[in-house]
């Protein structure tokens, strides 16, 4: 249990400020502060809101007082959940969900602080607002500067150091918006390998100790890890080629979704579709519509429809209810995100409204 010393510091150090620049804004002594941090003495009754003010925290959570964390969190979640509709796992490019979804982990950040969790998201839903949003310059320095300020705080302060990686890897990406390289690749650097030497020693491990069973999972992992970046490697491949407008492109998304179904034979994965099969086909349609050729443009939407069948059947075959109900609330939006535009008159084609009506094969 903090002491409100303890609190006072950490908080203070949470909003990067030194003891002489929160003392200065709050009009006291550095020696005034100091005494507080230490819990020799309590600041005025005054100073209180102030205070909070300037840490961006509530009274409450100043004073160590009242809210049920958890609790919280959970219906938090929940409502950022409803918000984004699991758009977040395929495509990025809805901003407003995502600046909804801010200002309610800043509202809770203000009553706890030093949730590393929801610092984390909150820095992730800013970095898609910074990519895509159209905010004012001047607003999206200031949202810059607060995502990477959480980030800062994850890294410095999260004892999760999953999280922390992840932290690290959304701030390169920041870095990168800012076009600040030399940071980026100083944190890269810092970054752990996955799979490589731990992975190795892992397997030493669990092979000296006879887990047969605990080899196999981390190879398997390893396995797993590996698709991801090959497939990471070749839809970077195909997304460049595609702004450059290169005729290869259709080849390489192509090649991506040959990728996919031959990972399928060693083991099908959710996760795989949902990054990087459906934006395959997401990216091949549309660049099918930009060569003028809606015809294969829509026999890619219904392989995508047929495809999304296939794995709804798998789901609940698997007994994974969820992933089996969000493929079928995504299904129309997987489709409609593969058209060229909203006012597409292709929205109106018999083909593509034939493809919608799938849907209903989803029990």
């Amino acid at each position: 249990m903090f002491t409100f010393g303890q609190r006072l510091k950490t908080l203070r150090k949470e909003a990067q400020l030194t003891q002489s620049e929160l003392a200065e804004q709050l009009g006291v002594s550095v020696q005034a502060l100091s005494k507080w941090e230490c819990d020799s003495t309590m600041p005025d009754i005054s100073q209180i809101v102030p205070l909070a003010a300037i840490l961006e925290v509530t009274t409450d959570c100043l004073l160590g007082v009242g809210g049920d964390e958890q609790a919280d969190k959970t219906a938090l979640l929940a409502e950022a959940e409803a918000i984004t509709g699991g758009i977040g796992k395929v495509y990025g490019r809805f901003d407003d969900a995502y600046y909804a979804c801010y200002k309610l982990y800043k509202e809770h950040l203000k009553k706890y602080p030093l949730d590393h969790e929801v610092k984390l998201l909150c820095a992730d839903s800013l970095t898609r607002v910074l990519y895509y949003g159209s905010n004012p310059k001047e607003e999206k320095d200031k949202l810059y500067r607060e995502a990477v300020g959480h980030l800062r705080g994850v890294i410095r302060y999260d004892r999760d150091v999953t999280r922390v990686t992840d932290a690290k890897q959304t701030l390169i990406v920041l870095y990168l918006y800012n076009r600040e390289f030399s940071p980026a690749e100083e944190l890269a650097e810092s970054l752990p390998q996955r799979g490589g030497i731990r992975s190795a020693m892992e397997i030493e491990i669990a092979s000296a100790k006879g887990d047969h069973q605990a080899c196999i999972q981390i190879a398997s992992r390893e396995c797993l890890e590996a698709a991801h970046q090959y497939l990471r490697a070749l839809a970077v491949k195909a997304s460049r080629l595609s702004i450059a407008r290169n005729t290869e492109a259709v080849a390489a998304w192509q090649a991506l979704l040959s990728a996919v179904n031959f990972s399928d034979t060693l083991s099908w994965d959710y996760g795989i579709h949902t990054k990087w099969l459906y934006s395959g086909y997401n990216h091949l349609s549309k660049e099918y519509f930009a060569n003028s050729q809606p015809r294969k443009a829509l026999e890619t939407i219904r392989a995508l429809a047929e495809n999304l069948l296939s794995d709804h059947r798998i789901c609940k075959e698997q007994g994974n209810r969820k992933q089996a109900a969000e493929l079928k609330s995504n299904f129309a939006f997987y489709l409609k995100s593969c058209l060229p535009g909203e006012d597409s008159p292709i929205a109106a084609d018999p083909a593509f409204l034939e493809c919608l009506a799938m849907e209903s094969a989803m029990e």
